[in-house]
């Protein structure tokens, strides 16, 4: 059994580091990526009763993207994110 989980989680990995799915989008897409930015976008409860979790793990997220960012980026591009605040609510995070 313990075999099993193994390969089980390699394919999953091995499945997770397939380019197809970058590959099929259209080249004027920009994704986000600019000479001088990376662009992330979060959704996460900041309000209601779940909206401890998320603050908390955007602050984390954060703290370590200003760490990422005081050092130069990546390859010299800043690293910024935009949050959404979903509520905890599964229709608010389709919009």
């Amino acid at each position: 059994m313990r075999n099993f989980l193994i390969i089980w989680i390699a394919v999953l990995l091995l499945g997770a580091c397939d380019n197809t799915y970058t590959q099929n989008l259209p080249q004027n897409l920009s994704l986000g990526l600019s000479d001088d930015r990376i662009l992330i976008g979060s959704s996460l409860a900041l309000n209601g009763h779940a909206g401890y979790l998320g603050t908390q793990t955007i602050h984390g997220a954060l703290a370590y993207l200003n760490h990422v960012n005081a050092r130069g980026g990546i390859h010299g591009r800043r690293i910024k994110v935009i949050t959404y605040d979903d509520g905890y609510d599964p229709p608010r995070c389709m919009t």
